[in-house]
């Protein structure tokens, strides 16, 4: 009985740790604990995805709220990026169902994206310009093909609308699938190549998940209760 009731324990403060670091940097957490619950709990089942993914619907309100209050979320930033990442929570979602099933299928899909996730904030934090804080946005409009986002502190930043839609795609399809709204591959995206700073897209980052988690959710609640039935 003492095994049993050590697992969630160690499960509630490793999710209460993560959750404290990562939402400073506008992301859950949730690509870390997915391995955590495969380790502890020792299964590559469907369970531990949905149950990220309502992680996340958890550990995030607050946070939103903080940043939305703070006037940080960019608007049109904001919906495309919630637009994109939909579209690719369904194909996610979709994929984890039909070919991400089996537990060695799933093990390297999971070693896969934590090796890139890796890779890729290695990269992009040799791109990071200087650290600025406290940066509210002032305006953000699109101009032809470009997404242009300025600041109180007279800074502005472009980004390129076709170039971030198929960026948040791919990046909606591979978080459903692995269990985290996305952020955390995001981020480094938005933050290294793209030139945007951490106090600006946190809480649009933020945002995504949320809706890709609750998306996720939607989908694999009644599937894996079917399946149970």
């Amino acid at each position: 009985m003492s095994i049993n009731l050590l697992k969630p324990t160690e499960l509630f403060f490793i999710a209460l740790v993560i959750s404290f670091v990562t939402s400073q940097g506008g992301i859950s957490g949730a690509y870390l604990l997915l391995p955590i619950q495969s380790y502890i709990l020792n299964t590559t089942n469907p369970v531990i995805t949905s149950t990220n993914l309502m992680y996340n619907l958890v550990s995030i309100p607050l946070s939103i709220h903080r940043y939305v209050r703070e006037r940080r979320p960019a608007m049109s930033l904001t919906l495309i990026l919630i637009m994109s990442s939909s579209i690719g929570a369904v194909l996610g979602t979709w994929l984890r169902r039909h070919y991400l099933i089996g537990g060695y299928v799933f093990s390297y899909f999971m070693g896969s994206v934590l090796l890139t996730l890796a890779m890729e904030l290695i990269l992009s934090s040799l791109l990071i310009r200087e650290i600025r804080i406290y940066e509210e946005v002032l305006r953000c409009y699109r101009r032809r093909l470009l997404l242009i986002i300025t600041t109180t502190k007279d800074n502005t930043y472009k980004v390129n609308i076709p170039l971030l839609v198929i960026i948040t795609v791919l990046v909606g399809i591979i978080g459903s699938a692995y269990g985290i709204g996305g952020a955390s591959i995001l981020s480094p995206i938005l933050m290294g190549p793209m030139g945007l700073l951490a106090y600006v897209i946190s809480g649009s980052t933020l945002i995504v998940t949320f809706i890709v988690s609750m998306m996720g959710n939607i989908v694999y609640v009644p599937w894996l209760s079917a399946r149970h039935n």
